[in-house]
């Protein structure tokens, strides 16, 4: 999960890193949301319960 308006992390390094794991894990790109307010949109916290409650692998990075 990465906002396209992060000011500290740019977008690119989380692409960066998707590629070096392959294409995975699933990257979700949001907008207008930038480093802080990500955390507590309504839409991206059920994304994030849907991904844990899938029981899905994550890598450790």
């Amino acid at each position: 999960m990465h906002d396209e308006g992060d000011t500290v992390v740019p977008p690119s390094e989380a692409h960066r890193l998707r590629e070096a794991y392959g294409g995975w894990p699933e990257l979700i790109v949001t907008q207008g949301l930038g480093r802080s307010r990500i955390i507590a949109e309504p839409t991206v916290v059920d994304q994030v319960i849907g991904f844990i409650s899938a029981g899905r692998e994550v890598a450790v990075v």
